[in-house]
């Protein structure tokens, strides 16, 4: 799994473990050589989040990586260990002895195939984030925390309720009319004005033409 299917990768592994070991190998020496984390402990870590007891997970994060594991292969090993159980859940066959299988099966039972499916997603963003990431460790937790918050588990019945309720619909006043003056304009009194003027233009007033006398 390590050398993703190479042939010559597979080798050069192997012969890192075969110095590591002296010619004795046992499956602890071989995630240490490799970096990778035990199965044991990835389903303890499994069974955290799944109860939600993010104590214990961050405190098993902060120990494996004191341990010099990298917080990029422990994403990478977290992931495919998600993998094996959306696989178990949809109803494939997992390689391995029957312990583990048995193991793989009652946990990918307890987590169901849709929540399985939403870790998958959220590991797998969390993979393509940390590669270029100065703070894997932080991507690592926040992801971990994610899984055991999966969205839509949020209730949303006391939100709604502390709503304040809609106001029925007012009808909006008419603006007021304006207010008619309450004096008159002043304007020349009737008697000055000639009965056929405007009475809104001032005319001159008449002089008599001069009598002549012979």
């Amino acid at each position: 799994r390590e050398a993703n299917g190479g042939w010559r990768d597979a080798l050069s592994l192997l012969e890192q473990v075969l110095a590591f070991c002296d010619n004795k190998i046992t499956a602890r020496e071989v995630y240490s050589v490799l970096g990778t984390v035990e199965a044991d402990t990835l389903h303890s870590l499994g069974d955290c989040i799944h109860s939600g007891n993010g104590g214990e997970a961050i405190r098993l994060l902060d120990e494996l990586i004191c341990e010099g594991k990298d917080p990029r292969q422990l994403l990478r090993d977290l992931t495919m260990h998600f993998r094996s159980l959306m696989l178990s859940a949809a109803g494939a066959a997992i390689p391995g002895d029957a312990h583990l299988v048995a193991r793989i099966q009652e946990q990918a039972r307890q987590f169901g195939q849709s929540r399985l499916i939403g870790a998958i997603e959220v590991l797998a963003q969390t993979d393509r984030e940390a590669r270029w990431s100065e703070q894997p460790k932080l991507l690592l937790e926040l992801a971990v925390v994610r899984l055991m918050h999966p969205r839509g588990t949020v209730a949303v019945e006391p939100v709604i309720a502390t709503r304040p309720a809609a106001r029925a619909a007012e009808p909006v006043p008419a603006p007021a009319a304006p207010a008619r003056p309450t004096t008159t304009p002043n304007r020349p009194p009737l008697a000055a004005v000639s009965p056929n003027a405007s009475p809104f233009v001032e005319e001159a007033p008449s002089v008599s033409p001069p009598v002549i006398r012979e």
